[in-house]
């Protein structure tokens, strides 16, 4: 083989290997840039102090979503995140959150289980958000723990896709 036929060829090796190096940049920035402009849906707050306990859910992406749903479960026994993610009994429509915006969602309790959570009984919640965005679907889920010596929950586990 001639030297400059080797020359071409390594030059076209060089070349492809530049394209591919160029596509997976491109790719790397566009997957950050997808992930940093979408919603980021997340529990920001808690109130079991009231008749009615509930939370507030927010949007602290930089877009608002196009769908979604919320599911809350209440156990006293402990949990299990795939009890949460597959009971389509618990299914709730959730409307589209601007950012920013603050929606409030009751827990649903009878007077005898905040009775017995107030006197003690252990009670675990967990929430899953499920919310669409550009033909994807993103998760925000949290499992709480009502403490009656902090009067407050705590967070046993969460998790962010």
């Amino acid at each position: 083989m001639k030297t400059e036929t080797r020359l071409s060829i390594i030059a076209i090796g060089i070349s492809v290997l530049a394209v591919g190096m160029v596509a997976s940049q491109f790719y790397i920035q566009y997957l950050e840039y997808e992930n940093s402009i979408r919603p980021m849906i997340a529990v920001s707050g808690l109130d079991f102090n009231s008749k009615i306990p509930n939370f507030i859910y927010q949007n602290f992406g930089s877009v608002p979503n196009t769908g979604g749903t919320v599911r809350i479960d209440v156990d006293r026994n402990g949990y299990d995140i795939e009890r949460l993610r597959n009971n389509p009994d618990l299914n709730e429509q959730m409307q589209i959150v601007v950012p920013t915006q603050q929606i409030g969602h009751t827990i649903e309790l009878s007077q005898s289980d905040l009775d017995m959570t107030k006197n003690g009984a252990p009670l675990f919640v967990g929430i899953l958000i499920e919310y669409q965005h550009n033909d994807r679907t993103y998760e925000y889920g949290v499992i709480l723990k009502y403490s009656k010596s902090l009067e407050d929950f705590s967070i046993i586990e969460s998790w962010i896709k």
